[in-house]
C-alpha cells in the first residue's frame, strides 16, 4: 500500500498540470479526482474549474459535485476558490451570487485584481460565453 505523502500528492499534481498543459502525456482527470478524495486544495480547484468549463460538454452531476467541491473549499477559507465560484456564476449568468462570491473571495485574499473586479463591478462583459445571455459588450482597454 502506498503512502500518499505531501511531496507525492504535489508530483501528481505537477504531472496532471503538466499532461492539462499538453506537455505530458496521459489523462489528467482521475489524477485530479484522486488527489482531490485526499484533499489537495490545488487539485480540488483545478477539478471543480474544468468540470464547470462552459465549454466542456459536461453532465449536470459532474457540474453539482464540482461545485459542491468549491463550496466546500470556500467554506474551509480558500480564497481560490471564492473566486472560482463567483467566476462560475458569471459565467452562467447569476449575477447576483456572481457579486456574493466575489465579495467574499476579496474579503477572503483581499488580491488587487479581484478588488478591482469588485469596486467596477459590472454585468456586462466582453468574453464569448456573455453571448447566451446577451450581456456581450465589446473589449475596452481596461480589459488587456
Amino acid at each position: 500500500m502506498t503512502r500518499w505523502t505531501e511531496p507525492r500528492m504535489n508530483r501528481l499534481f505537477d504531472r496532471a498540470d503538466a499532461i492539462l498543459k499538453g506537455k505530458a502525456n496521459g489523462h489528467a482527470l482521475p489524477i485530479l479526482e484522486a488527489l482531490s478524495i485526499r484533499g489537495h486544495l490545488s487539485a480540488r480547484n483545478a477539478l471543480a474549474t474544468i468540470l464547470t468549463d462552459p465549454r466542456r460538454i459536461s453532465r449536470k452531476v459532474e457540474v453539482e459535485r464540482a461545485l459542491k467541491l468549491m463550496r466546500t473549499d470556500a467554506f474551509g477559507g480558500d480564497a481560490a476558490a471564492l473566486y472560482n465560484l463567483a467566476i462560475h456564476y458569471r459565467n452562467t449568468g447569476d449575477m447576483r451570487r456572481y457579486r456574493h462570491w466575489l465579495a467574499r473571495a476579496v474579503r477572503r485574499s483581499g488580491d488587487p485584481h479581484d478588488v478591482r473586479e469588485l469596486h467596477i463591478f459590472e454585468t456586462r462583459f466582453p468574453h464569448a460565453i456573455m453571448r447566451r445571455f446577451r450581456r456581450l459588450r465589446p473589449y475596452r482597454k481596461r480589459d488587456a
